[in-house]
């Protein structure tokens, strides 16, 4: 490991990591944000925001240039994304929609072998459209765990 220009010893370590503990805010010796682990060295335990790279070089007191401003359900968008992934919303809409799909597929090229009346495929395609908030929403309000189905625990129960 090489630290600016320098072999990877452990001083060289320790005083990076030192240097790290005092542009965060603390003393050399602080462990507020920077703590020593057994099996990994060390870990940063202080919550980090990503500072934009425009921002990031520009020189110590410098105004930073305006910037566009996100729009304020940006926000909002990706927290139900990122709950929707959480919940697994989406890979039990994609697992439906792949499993209607064949159903679909299977139904078409045997009806007219079964005598199905002209309506049927009508009818199961209404049926598939009508089960996606349905299967959307009992992805989001029940998870799948090894001791079976439950209630998600972000749900409360009505």
């Amino acid at each position: 490991m090489r630290l600016a220009g320098r072999s990877g010893t452990d001083a060289a370590l320790r005083d990076a990591i030192r240097s790290l503990r005092e542009l965060l805010g603390g003393s050399a010796a602080d462990r507020r944000y920077i703590v020593s682990s057994e099996h990994s060295g060390f870990v940063l335990v202080a919550p980090v925001t990503p500072v934009a790279p425009a921002q990031a070089l520009a020189a110590p007191g410098a105004q930073p240039s305006p910037e566009p401003a996100a729009p304020a359900s940006m926000g909002r968008l990706q927290a139900l994304v990122v709950e929707l992934h959480r919940r697994s919303v989406l890979k039990v809409l994609g697992a439906y929609l792949v499993g209607m799909w064949v159903v679909l597929q299977v139904a078409e090229t045997r009806s007219s072998r079964l005598r199905l009346p002209d309506w049927w495929m009508t009818a199961l395609t209404i049926l598939a459209i009508v089960g996606v908030p349905i299967v959307a929403a009992l992805a989001w309000s029940y998870e799948i765990t090894a001791g079976g189905i439950v209630l998600d625990r972000g749900c409360r129960a009505v």
